[in-house]
């Protein structure tokens, strides 16, 4: 495992210092300095050194835990209160310290003097901890030196593309908008570039959020099967007594696929209380080609009927798009897909896959959804140091400066809030606008945390090495009376790898981020199912209730792309 840790370490701090951007930002210039990205290294060390020693961040963390967040709450709890909650184990743990670490080190290789600064601090495991006070003082010593950094003309002209090939193919200008800015859709029609989303959002509490998004200008409403607040969204949007044709409400089939899809749809009609949905779209794709194609035939069937006047998707990729291009006889004209720094374009982006260019040649609208929201990551947006540096300096928040972002790389976005003055703020997203060395340095933070699953497109403005952590290798070892199928899982999907007799082990090769789930070969053994979790760096044990079925997690090993 030492041996693992210095292999990372080694391949990372190889990255020598290099040209930055110099980004203009009005009367002031932003100028990353040295002391600003080591600033950023330090905070995500920190934060990877809470997990590792499984801390709570906030002070309350006993007592709601004594209240039952642990299990109500469960998400927001084992990210601010493991110890509480007593889940010192949860591999999600690893994942973060993984993913703040490779943040950490990229950052600080950018502007050590040297790799050999850091040539001893390489052992991680059992003494991760004291590395990190020893990287700590080291990072600490920084001085503030300003970076004068030169961007390329290839990177500069990555954006200013943008702006001309979006103009010319959906009829607006990203770095010109307003509030009531419009994109032209394949077929024609026109949909407000800013949306309000409405995930998480149930019962009053939805109902008041769209209806107060509406009272300050939004006319664009994302709503879903899954959400479960159909009913609540029609109340606002009767409430509101805006005119229908000035709005443009969207919904997506979820969990319905075939023949029930057509009544799915009709009763979301009836809950939302509107004739007709300005589009409509599958949730995401179904691994059975013969059902989508039956399901996507009935949204068709909707259209010619005109209970749907456009059709789009969401949560697909490259291939699942083309797939589906390939038998639908109406335009496809929009993906919702996830946008924001650290996942660009999709949940897992495979091989540097630059969806948003992808769409634009397609002639579909990419629209942008948890732009402030880490998920499926763990570096989180908001908490980012240089994100909130250049905020700070536009004198807007965070979450204002990344919905911009989503706009002017031509895509809608639909930022989501329950909260009346993040509502309004959102909402002011046409003040300002960013310049193309703003854009540069926003996106080009994806490569401080690229791996496997994680492949960045957008110019490599940090100059940061191409080195990607993996592979991982996986032992289960089978205690149970029975044998057991390992798959690996992919959206949800399972792909069976290999059966496992009681007693025996199986070795596998992964990487971070692989997901596999273990289940009795024989379906009436038992209806249980038992899934890894994201993988991490180190070791890693979870168990099911019983105790009797564990997974052992280490990373192995770092290897360059060009390796794999």
């Amino acid at each position: 495992m030492v041996q693992a840790g210095r292999a990372l370490l080694l391949a990372v701090l190889h990255a020598l210092p290099s040209l930055f951007v110099s980004l203009s930002v009005g009367k002031d210039t932003l100028q990353p300095t040295a002391a600003l990205l080591a600033r950023a290294s330090l905070s995500a060390l920190d934060v990877a050194k809470e997990k590792l020693e499984c801390r709570d961040s906030q002070e309350s963390c006993p007592a709601w835990a004594e209240d039952g967040e642990c299990d109500k709450n469960p998400s927001f709890m084992l990210s601010h209160c493991a110890l509480s909650c007593q889940n010192c184990e949860h591999e999600e743990l690893r994942a973060s310290a993984s993913e703040h670490l490779l943040y950490a080190l990229r950052a600080a290789a950018l502007v050590l003097p040297s790799a050999a600064d850091l040539h001893d601090f390489t052992e991680l495991g059992a003494q991760t901890l004291e590395v990190l006070e020893r990287f700590r003082q080291n990072l600490s010593d920084i001085p503030a030196d300003v970076l004068h950094l030169s961007e390329s003309d290839a990177a500069r002209n990555f954006f200013t593309d943008i702006e001309t090939e979006v103009y010319e193919m959906f009829d607006f200008k990203p770095s010109d908008l307003k509030l009531e800015t419009t994109a032209k859709l394949r077929d024609g029609r026109r949909m407000p570039v800013l949306g309000f989303g409405t995930w998480q959002l149930t019962g009053t509490s939805c109902e008041e959020a769209v209806l107060h998004a509406l009272s300050v200008g939004y006319r664009h409403i994302d709503g879903a099967e899954g959400y479960g607040n159909d009913a609540d969204i029609g109340r606002a949007l009767r409430r509101s007594r805006l005119p229908r044709e000035e709005l443009f409400i969207t919904n997506k089939l979820s969990d319905t696929w075939g023949k029930p899809a057509r009544n799915v749809v009709l009763q979301q009609l009836e809950q939302m209380g509107t004739d007709y949905f300005d589009l409509y779209m599958l949730h995401g794709p179904h691994h059975d080609r013969e059902l989508m194609h039956e399901t996507w035939t009935i949204l068709e069937a909707l259209v010619d009927e005109g209970k749907i006047r456009s059709l789009g998707v969401s949560n697909f990729d490259d291939s699942e798009l083309d797939k589906l291009l390939g038998f639908s006889s109406k335009p496809i004209v929009y993906l919702q897909n996830k946008l924001s720094p650290f996942r660009p374009g999709h949940q897992h982006i495979m091989d540097g896959q630059d969806l948003l260019n992808y769409t634009r040649k397609q002639g579909i609208m990419f629209v942008g959804y948890s732009a402030v929201n880490k998920w499926p990551g763990q570096v989180d947006p908001l908490d980012d140091v240089m994100l909130q540096h250049l905020a700070d300096l536009r004198e807007v928040s965070v979450a204002q400066l990344l919905n911009r972002w989503v706009l002017q790389l031509g895509a809608a976005a639909i930022p989501r809030s329950s909260n009346n003055h993040r509502i309004e703020e959102n909402s002011k997203l046409f003040t300002f606008s960013l310049t193309p060395h703003e854009m540069s340095y926003i996106s080009g933070l994806h490569w401080l945390v690229y791996d496997t699953y994680n492949v960045p497109f957008f110019p490599n403005v940090f100059g940061v090495e191409k080195v990607i952590p993996g592979p991982v290798y996986v032992s289960f070892q089978n205690d149970l009376e029975n044998a057991v199928q390992v798959a690996w899982v992919n959206s949800d999907v399972e792909h069976d790898i290999e059966e496992v007799a009681a007693g025996d082990d199986i070795y596998l090769n992964s990487f971070i981020g692989h997901i596999f789930s273990i289940r009795p070969s024989d379906p009436a053994a038992s209806p249980s199912r038992f899934h890894s979790g994201p993988l991490g760096f180190g070791s890693s044990h979870r168990r099911q209730e019983d105790g009797r079925l564990h997974v052992l997690m280490s990373a192995f090993q770092s290897v360059s792309k060009d390796e794999l």
